[in-house]
């Protein structure tokens, strides 16, 4: 189970109460009830970064209760690895809701940053996580791209040899996106953890790098595309607890939009019988979830799924798959 721990990315970040500390605290709460450690939150170490370069005092506050946070989802047995949004770097502080506008996306995917750019943005991230957590920059392995855009891999593999990141989990096979936004092809990428060597979507056995795919569904429920019923679930609890405004990207090309990523984030969307039948014909399993996108819905289905995957006996520690 994988967490991107985020704010809002557009026009309004939300509050990190209601997107991040409120969501998290659940989750941490619900996983110490069942038992379970060994998840992991990609943290959005660009948004930390701004706030610990920024002068007013509730920026400071508000990285002050974040790294509260992690230092206790650390404790608490769970992974904590860097996750990048470069836009970041642009984005304008609204000071009388202590919110972010991120409305400025040129920067948005690394390929649109030079190298010098990413290289100070891995720099950056791994040392404060490295400084919030007081562990060894070595321990954080593992990676997910801001917006799943891990290509062209050339652009970071410099920095993950450098860090020693040899796990990536950016990949959704099926899927493939070109936008002002987003930039990934994955249509050729397997639906079980391989190893990669320059191109993370391409198995390559002799690779030094493991890509952990994110897995992907090919069933859409009828609430998809069903603005009434949509509009019920909102009300019985299918709600985010998040309150910002996204990005909201206009794909110019778009592949595997009928896909869903296995998530917490809106399970109204798949059936739940369909859910039970893919668990107990695969023997790998990757949620992709975010604390801001949950809701009453998901932390039902949240204890629906682990206790389908306690019955049947699932590891959730990535390394020892």
């Amino acid at each position: 189970m994988t967490f991107d721990y985020e704010l809002f990315l557009g026009q309004r970040s939300g509050t990190i109460m209601k997107c991040l500390i409120e969501p998290t605290n659940r989750l941490l709460k619900t996983f110490e009830q069942n038992g379970i450690k060994n998840t992991i939150f990609f943290i959005d170490t660009t948004y930390l970064l701004k706030l610990e370069n920024h002068s007013n005092q509730k920026s400071q506050e508000n990285l002050q209760v974040i790294s509260n946070q992690l230092i206790e989802i650390f404790d608490k047995g769970h992974y904590v690895f860097p996750h990048i949004h470069p836009h970041w770097k642009d984005a304008k502080y609204i000071e009388e809701i202590d919110q972010w506008d991120l409305s400025d996306i040129r920067k948005y995917k690394f390929a649109n940053l030079n190298q010098v750019q990413i290289d100070a943005l891995f720099d950056k991230s791994i040392e404060l996580l490295s400084k919030i957590l007081n562990i060894e920059k070595s321990s954080f392995d593992s990676y997910r791209a801001g917006g799943w855009s891990i290509q062209p891999f050339e652009k970071v593999k410099s920095s993950f040899l450098k860090y020693g990141i040899f796990n990536d989990m950016s990949v959704a096979p099926g899927k493939k996106v070109e936008s002002s936004l987003q930039s990934f092809d994955f249509l050729q990428a397997p639906m079980l953890p391989y190893h990669f060597s320059e191109d993370p979507s391409l198995l390559d056995n002799h690779g030094d790098f493991k890509e952990y795919p994110i897995s992907v569904l090919n069933q859409v429920s009828k609430f998809s595309n069903n603005k009434l019923l949509m509009k019920i679930n909102w009300r019985i609890g299918g709600k985010s607890f998040g309150d910002g405004i996204g990005a909201g990207a206009v794909y110019s090309k778009s592949f595997g939009s009928e896909k869903l990523m296995l998530s917490l984030d809106q399970p109204v969307f798949i059936n739940w019988k369909y859910i039970k039948k893919y668990v107990d014909e695969n023997s790998y399993l990757h949620f992709i979830s975010h604390p801001k996108l949950l809701s009453e819905i998901s932390f039902k289905w949240l204890e629906k799924v682990i206790s389908v995957l306690k019955n049947e006996g699932s590891e959730f520690d990535f390394r020892k798959y």
